[in-house]
């Protein structure tokens, strides 16, 4: 009987959870996955989802760590390695049913870190290295995250993409943040896929760009600024906020809206891009990353789909369901 259900809900078009598949405790807000797993003691943890951040493992703040009563672990980055003055505690002790998997590497324990500043809305960050060993969908129309195993299988309407990783000359991932090629205006543009990438609209432009926030925060997706302007003067005629993001407490920040992205085969827009300096993507941001990149592509592109990520294959599959606003490139 569950074979013949799943092949009606193919036929129909729909987009179901494998069988296999666990699902996450999640919130979703303002596009943002939040998972919400429980300890044994009651006590609940709040961590983004985040493709953009890096790390190991998952980390949570020190104040989540004292308020959980985690004990210092005895695990210890790789010696030589970024991480290896970095503290670790023992995983929580969460309900099973409503726990995050365990981790795949530092003995399965959760990294530590000081609060960043202006990081109020969560326990911590999940990123790539966290991310790295499994099959993760974000089902971004049904507002749920989950963990696909071994057996998962795309639909025949999913379109797929690489994802470009760094790797080592043996082919080993030396850092877990991925890039994907978009196209606007007839171009190709390598930018970061970001599930975390934030905006905090100002009050001038909320009105104009609508972008869904909750405690003043939404999403965005980012340019560099030399792209930017060179949108700006092939297209004057596209809508263009002076000062239209206050994440970046140091200025506000330019958008403009263009009106396709292409992403995955798939048309989706239109699409406000926030502005970012030049060295943010094209320097920084790069040096971590497979290919030079321009800026990032998150939820205000990817809420339309339900993207399903395999780190190890370093391959993305989009999906979108028949009330989607995007449409296949022809």
């Amino acid at each position: 009987m569950l074979r013949v259900l799943m092949a009606l809900a193919a036929a129909s078009g729909c987009i179901c959870v494998a069988e296999g598949a666990t699902v996450v405790p999640t919130v979703y807000e303002a596009g943002h996955f939040y998972a919400t797993p429980t300890t044994r003691d009651g006590k609940s943890v709040r961590i983004l989802f985040d493709t953009g951040a890096g790390g190991s493992n998952y980390f949570i703040t020190r104040d989540a760590a004292a308020r959980l009563k985690l004990k210092a672990s005895s695990c210890t980055a790789a010696p030589h390695s970024a991480d290896s003055q970095i503290t670790f505690v023992a995983r929580p002790d969460y309900v099973t049913g409503a726990a995050l998997p365990r981790a795949t590497d530092h003995c399965g324990d959760v990294l530590v870190i000081a609060k960043p500043p202006g990081f109020d809305n969560a326990d911590g960050i999940a990123g790539g290295r966290y991310l790295e060993g499994r099959i993760w969908t974000f089902d971004y129309p049904a507002h749920e995250l989950r963990v696909e195993d071994d057996h998962w299988r795309p639909s025949l309407t999913t379109h797929s993409t690489k994802l470009g990783m760094q790797r080592d000359a043996a082919g080993a991932l030396v850092s877990a943040y991925p890039r994907v090629t978009i196209d606007v205006d007839g171009a190709p543009i390598d930018v970061l896929l970001d599930t975390g990438a934030t905006a905090q609209p100002t009050q001038a432009a909320q009105a104009l760009m609508k972008i869904p926030t909750v405690n003043g925060l939404g999403v965005a997706s980012y340019i560099t600024r030399s792209i930017m302007n060179r949108w700006h003067a092939a297209h004057p005629e596209w809508p263009m906020v002076n000062a239209a993001d206050a994440f970046d407490k140091r200025s506000a920040t330019r958008a403009i809206q263009v009106p396709d992205v292409v992403i995955a085969g798939w048309v989706v827009g239109p699409i406000w891009f926030t502005e970012r300096a030049d060295a943010n993507f094209e320097s920084f941001m790069s040096a971590y990353m497979d290919r030079t990149v321009h800026g990032a592509v998150g939820a205000n592109v990817l809420d339309a789909f339900v993207m399903t990520l395999d780190y190890r294959k370093s391959k993305a599959w989009l999906a979108c369901p028949a009330d989607c606003r995007a449409r296949p490139v022809k």
